[in-house]
């Protein structure tokens, strides 16, 4: 027994003791219960050969380092998220993005069609230059703006069909893009909100039955299966899911991810979540959310050449996806 306790001793001063000290810290300041814990295969790999180095017993010490490590990181991703209420129907929560980070740098913010309605803006409803999501909002008495789609090189025109009523940006179904995003339905009964997987039956006429219609890339399709090949390209980004109750999530992501890493970050986290599509990647991905006394700001960043990392602040968008509330979507804000 004094021999163990001189190698449990001399254990506490390594780095694996270090290690596990830290584990024990992280439970304690992140509330365990509502906070995402990772411990990296670096980390795995240090803790195996510490335990082999100083404990007696290598072989089931160390497997009872990994058992350690799969209850921590395995159980604690299924704790629910800790959900901020800003409103009735409008609720904010945020993540890491990287197993490796505690900067919570995915924000999401979830709406209940049943309290907010959704608008498609654009330049081309005679509504002068392009605006950063916080002016749009401003402008029209939104509670939330987000990047409507990426857009062409003429800086008004979607890449993919974009309607809002009368409002027509972009008339042309774009056949690369798999998902629509519809809403304020013309036929009593009809769900308020829909995400619609251009694989799934006659999508037409599903279209041509919302006022509100957007076309943008497949990100998370049908039976929750992440639409992107696996690529090299990692920037900010923003999406739009939706959840099982139909929901709608704004989910924006300003560490750089490639778009399969981020859509597996997305089918990993306990949102629910049905299914989703991209809206826009890099600087100018913007989400801007005003809510009473509560006001956020999340822009892209920045991940190339000497402004790596930067935060690019928001950028100017010609078309924006609006949140407002229903008693007060039909009067902007003067």
């Amino acid at each position: 027994m004094a021999l163990v306790r001189r190698k449990a001793k001399k254990l506490a001063g390594t780095r694996l003791g270090m290690a596990l000290w830290g584990l024990g810290e992280r439970r304690r300041n992140f509330a365990f219960r509502r906070a995402w814990v990772f411990v990296t295969v670096k980390e795995i790999r240090a803790m195996t050969t510490a335990f082999k180095k100083h404990l007696l017993f290598p072989a089931p010490l160390a497997a009872l380092a990994l058992a350690v490590w799969a209850a921590v990181s395995m159980a604690t991703p299924q704790e629910a998220p800790e959900w901020k209420t800003l409103e009735p129907g409008l609720e904010l929560a945020e993540f890491p993005a990287t197993a490796d980070s505690q900067d919570r740098s995915l924000t999401v913010l979830r709406v209940d069609p049943a309290f907010f309605r959704f608008r498609a803006l654009s330049v081309s409803a005679g509504n002068g230059a392009p605006l950063t999501a916080r002016d749009w909002a401003l402008r029209h008495g939104l509670v939330a703006a987000v990047n409507a789609s990426m857009y062409l090189p003429d800086y008004r025109t979607s890449t993919g069909y974009l309607r809002d009523g009368r409002m027509v940006n972009n008339s042309r179904f774009n056949k690369s893009f798999g998902a629509f995003f519809t809403a304020n339905p013309k036929r009593p009964g009809d769900p308020e909100a829909r995400l619609l997987d251009r694989a799934e039956g006659d999508w037409r006429s599903v279209v041509e039955n919302y006022d509100t219609v957007v076309q943008n890339y497949r990100l998370i399709g049908k039976g929750r299966v992440n639409a992107w090949g696996k690529g090299k390209s990692a920037h900010s980004q923003v999406a739009l899911g939706m959840d099982g109750t139909g929901r709608v999530l704004l989910l924006h992501c300003r560490a750089a991810l490639t778009i399969h890493g981020f859509g597996g970050l997305l089918l990993k986290l306990p949102l629910d979540l049905t299914g989703a599509m991209y809206l826009e990647g890099g600087p100018q991905a913007s989400l801007y959310i005003r809510s009473r006394d509560f006001e956020a700001v999340r822009a892209g960043e920045y991940h190339s050449g000497i402004l790596d990392g930067a935060d690019s602040g928001l950028w100017p968008l010609p078309n924006v996806l609006g949140v407002a509330r229903k008693e007060d979507a039909k009067a902007p804000a003067p």
